[in-house]
């Protein structure tokens, strides 16, 4: 059974202030957890990771075993796939805290365009407009949403799963 995910972060300013937001949908295309959170000052990049962090928690929280994981970041997806380098210092740690949270789930990563991101896009904005940092609205299976609509998935070799080991591995800084 594969749940799907969708997040996106969003700074104004870069950096500036951020929020990030997500929604997970359970194999039925059924959303089942969404947020949108506050994130203070940050970069349009780190607002990204951190969503897909709480992407990833929550997947984890709920024992989730497969998961694909939607997003319009190239820089996040391709980094995730570890098809792009981590360069930047400040998005080593997010990285790391992202694929920590990926360990043992069988998670493949997807790029879509941002017009089939419109939920995720649609909380980071929320959480963008929260008062204060940290504040976060989250909900739960009262409020069923469909997922978004989506045209054939990406080929299966642009699909990665991350395993356990892949979790604790970095590619170090300035390599390559």
């Amino acid at each position: 059974m594969t749940f799907t995910g969708y997040f996106d972060g969003a700074s104004r300013g870069n950096p500036g202030p951020a929020g990030a937001g997500a929604a997970l949908y359970d194999e039925s295309g059924r959303e089942i957890w969404s947020v949108a959170r506050n994130l203070g000052d940050r970069t349009n990049n780190e607002a990204e990771y951190e969503a897909l962090i709480l992407l990833l928690r929550e997947a984890l929280r709920r024992e989730i075993k497969s998961l694909l994981v939607r997003g319009d970041s190239q820089l996040v997806i391709r980094q995730m796939r570890r098809e792009w380098k981590v360069r930047e210092p400040r998005l080593i740690d997010l990285v790391r805290q992202a694929r920590s949270a990926a360990a043992g789930i069988d998670v493949a990563y997807e790029w879509v365009p941002r017009g089939r991101n419109e939920r995720a896009d649609a909380l980071s904005n929320e959480g963008l407009d929260a008062l204060s940092p940290s504040k976060e609205r989250s909900s739960s299976p009262g409020e069923a949403r469909p997922m978004p609509s989506t045209s054939p998935t990406a080929p299966a070799a642009a699909l990665l799963s991350v395993t356990r080991e892949d979790a604790n591995t970095l590619t170090p800084l300035g390599s390559g």
